[in-house]
């Protein structure tokens, strides 16, 4: 039967060898002694206290390891970017460098406020953030133009309303390409598209009227804003791939009208005008003023869109009105009830989500103008 005093000596001694080991002391063994020396004469329990012992060493040396400090960020903000990146042009005492030496580069020849006032008349108002991105892929220089605080100003301010710069430019000196891409605004280089889906049943079946016919029924509104206030709207049953790719064909007898900001929202009104029969003198009643024809003779679709969510704004119904006028001088007024009384659009007005187009604004993409309002 083991011996209590000899089991309490040995607990102890290993609790003292466990100590120097957390401690980092060194084994009091020469290094020339193999580390397995110590294994002779050992009992098969002391063994496995030992490796767990070591495997306990191992343990905390690898926790030790985790905890240390990370190492320093090589990330940089922009504005040390942007920094470096005009040191280097500065040392370089040349932003481009020619690919024959005879010949210099021809944008190296233009200041920097020339090539900054081409690109602010290229873009204009209505800028592809996905252009500007490519162009900075250019050079350094072309980098620092697409950042360009003066351009972003420019873009800002003629895609939102004046209240809405107002209310940001109030409390703080602005970044303005950082405002451009936070703040809800219009784009002018795509199509807002808004898919319509319901389902329309037909008619029974005369000789069985257990069976009614089923019908999902899809079609599209395409809105495209323009610059010059001019704003379309077309409802068609074509899919968005032939349309994006032809944008000039939903112009043909797409509703014409002006657009606004205010505020946060894009107010548009579209006026179409009908074409009445012309009156007739009735026959054998001379001297008879021709009778006034019965019928509508313009409408005026007044909507309104909420502009949520960046840099990709989508257009949220918010109110639908058409003044009906008719060919009597009579006027009525329907709102369509876009919205629901807790302010939420039905199914019936999906929102518009913006998609580009690989064609940019040209005269000939620009509808022939708005009908008179």
């Amino acid at each position: 039967m083991p011996d209590p005093a000899e089991n309490a000596d040995e607990l102890a001694k290993f609790r003292e060898e466990w100590k120097q080991e957390l401690r980092g002391d060194k084994k009091s063994q020469s290094p020339a002694e193999p580390k397995e020396a110590g294994k002779k004469g050992k009992s098969p329990e002391q063994q496995k206290n030992e490796r767990e012992r070591v495997a306990m060493a191992d343990l905390l040396n690898l926790e030790s390891t985790s905890q240390a400090k990370p190492e320093k960020s090589v990330y940089i903000t922009e504005r040390q970017l942007q920094k470096r990146f005009k040191e280097r042009i500065s040392a370089a005492q040349t932003a481009f460098l020619p690919r024959d030496k005879a010949q210099p580069c021809l944008f190296g020849l233009l200041s920097e406020e020339m090539l900054l006032k081409i690109v602010m008349a290229v873009v204009g108002t209505g800028v592809s953030i996905t252009d500007l991105h490519s162009l900075s892929e250019v050079c350094t220089k072309f980098y620092l133009l697409a950042r360009d605080n003066q351009l972003w100003k420019q873009i800002f301010r003629g895609t939102t309303s004046k209240e809405t710069q107002g209310s940001i430019t109030k409390y703080a000196a602005p970044s303005w390409y950082k405002l451009a891409l936070k703040t809800p605004r219009i784009a002018y280089h795509g199509i807002y598209i808004g898919c319509c889906t319901y389902i329309r049943y037909g008619e029974r079946s005369f000789q069985d009227t257990s069976y009614q016919p089923c019908f999902k029924i899809i079609h599209y509104r395409y809105l495209r804003i323009f610059p010059d206030g001019t704003i379309t709207l077309r409802n068609t049953p074509d899919p968005p791939e032939s349309v994006l790719a032809r944008p000039v064909s939903i112009q043909k007898e797409a509703l014409k009208g002006r657009w606004r900001l205010e505020e946060d929202y894009l107010v548009a009104e579209f006026v179409k005008h009908i074409e009445l029969p012309k009156p007739q003198q009735p026959k054998g009643k001379k001297g008879r003023s021709p009778a006034t024809p019965y019928g509508i003779s313009s409408q005026v679709h007044k909507i309104r869109w909420r502009l949520v969510d960046a840099p990709m704004t989508r257009l949220e119904w918010r109110s639908f009105v058409i003044d009906v006028k008719m060919a009597d001088g009579d006027v009525y007024s329907n709102d369509m009830q876009v919205c629901n009384r807790h302010g939420v659009p039905s199914r019936s007005y999906p929102p518009f989500y913006f998609e580009p187009i690989a064609t940019s604004i040209t005269n000939n993409d620009l509808p022939n103008g708005p009908q008179e309002m």
